[in-house]
């Protein structure tokens, strides 16, 4: 009645909503309300309980009052009683370890934050670094495209690769570096030119022709190098350096000049021929060194020798260790096998394939090793003498014969019929030779050998 009453009022004041009784009255209606539906689900707990499947179904508390108004089935007894603390407990265990759960993933997320801020900084510092790198490396392009102009004005840019003048020889051009080449189809200040006769109308085609080949040799070579390899500035003044080095010979003023008459293929052979002689010229080992040092080969090289005999000498010893003194010579001999003789003479001759010397220290250690594969050696074979002394020893006890074996050899050969050859005497055969088996043994001697008795007459002593 007194909810009706409050809104027949509020309904009244509803032409001045933000009038003073206005704000009042609705504020009085929601908190009744509020007090009354608080009350209402406080005491209709029980019946919460005893339809859960209909209270979780319904979207507010007046939609679950609605359709318990209307529920066929009875309540449920399962959650009556007890059963109703054991759920609540139930309840409160789950509760505590989603509890644990969101704690676990909070601390999961703060690692991961961490990591994230890590390799952050991580990313930021190597982007600064790249641009630090990129701002050297347009400060090196822009120096070098300087140098390229320079010496672009500096260049006659008509006399092109080949020089025109009555001699063969060739000059050296004005150049920065040895791998420097224009990437222009221009002038290429680079490669060695060559003079021949300009009034020769022949040579022009060939030598046309030839130039194209070179350049475009060139170009690749220059491609290949800066695919394969990373140059900085130093390595490319140590390769500029060695391939001075690499130049061949030029011949001296004094020589008279080649004759006008020469053929396009002679000059064409000729040129083709020294060119041949600057690539594949044959490395000294100074050379190599240099080679090495300049691509920081030369570590790798000295680690790979001394694993190598690293490897070599600590096979040896625990292979010593292992098999003992006896395994000693077969080692040796193993060591100076035939199969093992291409890797023994790689590993003693890689000082000299890597372009260094070898060290003295290696020479005694090897001189070392060649002292004691020789007492090892000796030690065999005096093994080997022990051995057959012994065997003949043991072979004389197998063999000796027992007490009056030979007594009894007299009466088996007295009592030998003629046709036989063979005595028995202790479970032994021995051969008789025939005159003992016709003759009987007057005058004879007897002796002993592995597995036979021979007889023989007596030598007679001579006087003096």
């Amino acid at each position: 009645m007194v909810l009706k009453v409050q809104v027949d009022a509020l309904l009244q004041s509803q032409h001045d909503p933000y009038s003073l009784l206005h704000v009042q009255l609705v504020q009085t209606l929601k908190n009744d309300i509020s007090r009354d539906v608080t009350e209402a689900f406080t005491a209709s707990q029980p019946l919460v309980d005893q339809y859960p499947e209909l209270y979780s179904s319904s979207s507010s508390f007046l939609d679950f009052l609605f359709k318990l108004c209307n529920v066929s089935s009875p309540p449920s007894p399962y959650y009556q009683g007890d059963d109703l603390q054991k759920r609540l407990v139930a309840k409160e265990r789950e509760l505590a370890s989603k509890e644990r759960e969101l704690v676990s993933f909070e601390k999961k997320l703060k690692e991961k934050d961490s990591f994230y801020d890590t390799e952050k900084r991580d990313y930021e510092a190597q982007i600064k670094s790249w641009r630090e790198k990129t701002i050297q490396c347009e400060a090196t392009i822009k120096s070098l495209q300087e140098n390229l102009l320079h010496m672009r004005e500096n260049d006659n840019l008509d006399r092109g690769l080949f020089v025109h003048s009555n001699n063969y020889q060739i000059e050296k051009p004005p150049r920065q570096s040895a791998l420097e080449f224009s990437s222009s189809d221009g002038v290429d200040t680079t490669c060695q030119t060559l003079e021949y006769p300009s009034q020769n109308k022949c040579v022009w085609g060939k030598m046309v022709e030839w130039k194209q080949e070179l350049r475009l040799f060139l170009k690749q070579f220059k491609k290949d190098m800066s695919t394969n390899f990373t140059l900085t500035t130093e390595q490319n003044e140590n390769i500029s350096k060695l391939l001075e080095t690499l130049h061949p010979v030029q011949p001296s003023s004094s020589e008279p000049s080649a004759e006008s008459t020469m053929s396009v293929d002679e000059i064409s052979t000729k040129s083709f021929d020294i060119f041949e002689q600057l690539l594949h010229r044959k490395l000294s080992k100074d050379h190599l060194k240099h080679m090495l040092k300049t691509f920081q080969l030369d570590e790798y090289f000295n680690c790979l020798e001394s694993n190598i005999r690293g490897v070599m000498q600590s096979g040896k010893a625990s292979l010593e260790k292992r098999l003992g003194r006896t395994a000693r010579k077969q080692l040796v001999l193993a060591i100076g096998a035939p199969s093992n003789y291409e890797v023994t003479k790689v590993a003693e001759n890689l000082p000299a394939i890597c372009g260094v010397d070898a060290d003295s220290k290696l020479k005694q250690e090897r001189d070392q090793l060649k002292v004691e594969r020789d007492q090892l050696n000796e030690e065999n074979d005096q093994l080997k003498e022990e051995r057959n002394q012994l065997k003949d020893e043991k072979a004389f006890d197998m063999i000796r014969p027992k007490p009056n074996t030979f007594s009894r050899l007299k009466e088996e050969i007295e009592n030998l019929p003629p046709e036989q050859t063979k005595v028995r005497v202790y479970g032994k055969w021995f051969n008789v030779p025939r005159q003992i088996a016709f003759y009987g043994d007057k005058g004879l001697t007897y002796t002993f050998s592995d597995h036979a008795f021979e007889a023989k007459e007596p030598v007679p002593r001579r006087s003096k």
